[in-house]
């Protein structure tokens, strides 16, 4: 399955493909960051349970939303060496094309404020609680 979600990540210019053979179905978003993940998270649950997923970039943001949400494998063309040591340490099989110390973020100025806001925490279950209170706060303040 992996193959087949790589594949599909590259040829449809995706940033995540989700599929997950027990439930038969592939998710697939353009969107950028983590929103998919926890759209997914909110709507669709059991296709990220033990799923597996092909990303663009992936960073401890990412890796606390993929063991929160039970995926078993990932492939990544970008992945920090946190987020790897994250993956491994509960499980999750990782295999990826670049291994780096840091996402920058979308103008590349410095670093991804969603790795940033990771970075001193552990627990993942903490790191979705801000990961939702960023988007939160984001989202509000769009809508002034």
């Amino acid at each position: 399955m992996t193959e087949q979600l790589k594949n599909i990540l590259s040829h449809g210019d995706y940033t995540i493909v989700v599929g997950n053979p027990a439930v038969g179905r592939i998710f697939t978003s353009r969107e950028r960051g983590v929103r998919a993940l926890v759209h997914l998270i909110d709507t669709d649950p059991e296709l990220l349970r033990g799923a597996t997923i092909a990303d663009k970039v992936v960073g401890r943001a990412a890796a606390a939303l993929m063991i929160r949400s039970g995926v078993s494998r990932l492939h990544s063309r970008v992945i920090t060496s946190s987020a790897i040591a994250m993956l491994a340490q509960h499980g999750i099989e990782v295999d990826f094309d670049t291994e780096v110390d840091m996402i920058e973020n979308r103008a590349k100025t410095g670093r991804c404020p969603l790795d940033t806001l990771c970075a001193p925490l552990s627990d993942p279950a903490e790191m979705e609680a801000a990961i939702r209170r960023f988007y939160k706060e984001l989202d509000s303040r769009r809508e002034r």
